[in-house]
């Protein structure tokens, strides 16, 4: 008999269904914001590399309402102030001559245009943006004039479909660079009130050795200023237009320095007053400062303090 020998061959196999996606988000209809900014008032005594005026732009909420999987997020600059500057690392050109700007980020509020970062943000859970800051920077001598219209930045995600597709644009209306009516003609001033015997002083509110100096503006246009003095002191002044001398070893005791107007009124901080009502090409300041005692007994040292002041305009 012969004998027969059978086996089972077992093929088998895996039947997968194959589907295909793509990291991308939700980002819905791209936002546009357009850029109507106050015009940029620039004192021409500032030197290159310093802050000339901030502007918040309000545009906090989401950027995508979810994201799937990991995502490249990008920002750039773009159009008239998309050079970066040959004077100032991280700032960028704008179509004024000497007049820088930086774009904090929409995505990264502590971080500048331009920038790239992987995301991986949770599954329906929104992206959201910060407010920007634009920052206005002096790079150069200043032309005064008006910013081109037209997009300044992009902020963008990957669409569904992977496509990278802005989510914010920032598109410049309006916006203008102009010198300010007044600035000082001399920006730093030193006014020397000589030694004093401590004999010399008199009663609380006397003044004593009294020099006259004056604050002098240059002017131009029409348009009206407000100065306002400040004491540099880190003591509160205890009355108007008193101020503390600076408390370093070997200073006097007992004294202040009194500022006034030369009339003898007093000057009083942080309170504006209106120049350049008239169109002048120039204007003075005229005003006196003094020692005064503000104790029972004055000690001999040295004197030293300082005031600033500040003009504005609208």
């Amino acid at each position: 008999m012969k004998k027969l020998t059978s086996a089972l061959v077992v093929i088998a196999g895996i039947i997968t269904a194959t589907s295909g996606w793509a990291a991308g988000c939700d980002i819905g209809v791209p936002k546009t914001q357009r850029l109507i900014l106050s015009d940029l008032i620039v004192d021409p005594n500032l030197p290159p590399g310093s802050l000339l005026d901030s502007k918040i732009i309000n545009v906090a909420g989401w950027m995508a309402q979810s994201c799937t999987g990991s995502v490249q997020y990008q920002s750039t600059m773009a159009g008239s102030w998309s050079r970066p500057s040959a004077i100032m690392p991280g700032v960028y050109d704008t179509d004024v001559p000497g007049v820088g700007v930086k774009i904090t980020d929409y995505r990264f509020s502590d971080s500048f245009v331009p920038l790239a970062a992987t995301l991986t943000p949770g599954d329906d859970t929104p992206m959201l943006g910060s407010d920007i800051q634009l920052l206005f920077y002096r790079t150069g001598d200043i032309t005064p004039g008006s910013f081109s219209g037209g997009e300044v930045a992009r902020f963008s995600l990957p669409d569904s479909n992977g496509n990278l597709t802005n989510v914010l644009s920032l598109q410049m209306v309006s916006g203008a660079v102009r010198i300010k009516s007044c600035y000082a003609k001399t920006p730093h001033l030193t006014v020397q009130l000589g030694s004093i015997s401590r004999s010399a002083f008199g009663s609380y509110g006397s003044t004593v050795a009294p020099t006259a100096f004056n604050i002098e503006l240059l002017c131009q246009g029409d348009l009206p200023v407000n100065v306002s003095f400040s004491s540099a002191s880190s003591t509160p002044s205890p009355e108007p237009g008193i101020v503390p001398i600076d408390n370093v070893p070997g200073a006097a005791t007992g004294v202040a320095i009194k500022i006034m107007y030369r009339d003898g009124s007093p000057l009083y901080f942080d309170t504006p007053r209106t120049y350049h009502n008239a169109g002048e090409r120039e204007l003075t300041i005229p005003l006196l400062a003094a020692y005064t005692p503000i104790g029972n007994n004055v000690t001999s040292g040295t004197a030293r303090a300082a005031i600033t002041f500040t003009i504005t305009q609208n």
